[in-house]
């Protein structure tokens, strides 16, 4: 088996025919003018949540709608990967009573249930480990990243690829750990995305952390960061696989650290997300910041909703 051999991971490929082809280079900071790159009525309704939330952040009903969004969460971003297939009526079943395998039943998976409920754990997990990790106020350092990977994959053993021949192969994964070769990504009409070398991720990830660092001490706005962490992070494809479950999670933990929600982007927003991200890779940001924007702006006003029902003031929002 050639271990320097593009590898193809399936979850990249539905828009591949619509891509231009990218040598590898650096990741870039910020730009310089990111603070026209924000929403005023995200920062609004950001500024209603954070006085709203002050009285009712142990209030049973808010633990309750944090808890079924990090289940949609958990579930949510392996479905993207396609590292499981769940129904939508399943999905909701979980939502709103719990991850359970017992709960699944025939025609919701198209893999073992016990298997299906165990990656989902890990997700969730993951996304549980990220409040800790917030709630800890520890620094965000490559042990870190490598800790996240761990758990994030802890049920899943293989990924599938392309060698160099285009042959699908079934490989180990390396599991909270630096890529150890190439996973650079090709296509049709001779279409080719290069990520870093792995002789580079190393420094790439303390550049990333360097410039993550400097943000915070610059207040630059969660929205802004979320996306700009998220991109470079998937630019730099340190894991041979999951990068895409690890970018969402450092994405999230951007959001939560600012007092907001994990950034749940479902099966149904997968199209915009990949264009958000081309859109990225091109140099522009925007299309992703506008994205997480909405998917915020629709966490923060169904959180409003029920500090409405808390306060017994049910609002028109």
């Amino acid at each position: 088996m050639n271990r320097a051999a593009t590898i193809i991971m399936p979850a990249e490929m539905p828009l591949m025919d619509a891509r231009k082809s990218h040598a590898w280079s650096p990741i870039a900071d910020l730009p310089s003018d990111w603070q026209t790159l924000i929403d005023p009525t995200l920062v609004e309704l950001a500024h209603k949540w954070m006085a709203e939330s002050q009285s009712i952040r142990d209030h049973a009903l808010l633990r309750e709608f944090v808890a079924r969004l990090c289940r949609q969460y958990a579930i949510e971003t392996g479905a993207i990967e396609e590292i499981y297939h769940i129904s939508r009526n399943a999905t909701k079943v979980l939502i709103d009573q719990g991850i359970n395998a017992a709960l699944l039943t025939h025609g919701d998976t198209e893999e073992p249930a016990d298997l299906v409920v165990a990656r989902i754990e890990d997700q969730h997990r993951a996304i549980s480990g990220v409040y800790q990790f917030v709630a800890s106020q520890r620094r965000l350092t490559k042990s870190f990243l490598l800790e996240l990977h761990q758990v994030l994959t802890d049920n899943q053993r293989t990924f599938m690829g392309r060698d160099s021949l285009g042959q699908w192969v079934e490989r180990d994964l390396p599991r909270g750990q630096w890529k150890p070769w190439p996973n650079n990504v090709g296509g049709p009409g001779g279409f080719s995305y290069e990520f870093c070398p792995p002789v580079q991720v190393d420094s790439e990830i303390e550049q990333l952390l360097a410039w993550y660092e400097a943000h915070a001490a610059a207040n630059v706005s969660p929205i802004v960061e979320a996306a700009w962490l998220h991109h470079r992070f998937v630019q730099i494809h340190p894991f041979t696989d999951g990068n895409g479950r690890t970018a969402r999670c450092l994405a999230s933990m951007v959001l939560i650290k600012a007092g907001w929600f994990p950034l749940v982007v479902t099966r149904d927003d997968k199209p915009s997300y990949y264009l958000a991200l081309q859109a990225a890779d091109d140099g522009d940001l925007r299309p992703l910041i506008k994205l997480f924007t909405l998917l915020q702006s629709i966490a923060m006003r169904q959180a409003l909703r029920v500090a409405a029902e808390i306060q017994g003031n049910p609002a028109d929002l």
